[in-house]
């Protein structure tokens, strides 16, 4: 967790943040949290986060399909944007 630094947060604020991103990502989970359930979080920051998810629709969408090297890729970087806007809330 040396990023934890990087971020200005505490190590135990980011393993909450990747818990929560690993069980939004499912939607069968029963921790599974909506943005809009994230109390403070800016309109802005929320539209940010509604963008990621409609990105990653439209990347789920391409023809021809992605790759499954290109898909777990481009999950890797949704989840750091989605870091980075929930850090900016932490903060």
């Amino acid at each position: 967790m040396a990023w934890a630094g990087e971020l200005q947060m505490r190590p135990a604020d980011v393993e909450l943040l990747m818990f929560r991103s690993a069980a939004n990502a499912d939607p069968t989970s029963r921790w599974r949290q909506e943005p809009d359930a994230v109390e403070g979080l800016s309109d802005g920051d929320r539209t940010v986060l509604d963008a990621l998810e409609d990105a990653a629709d439209a990347f789920a969408a391409l023809e021809p399909t992605p790759s499954d090297v290109e898909a777990v890729d481009f999950e890797m970087g949704s989840r750091m944007l989605r870091r980075i806007v929930l850090a900016r809330w932490r903060t």
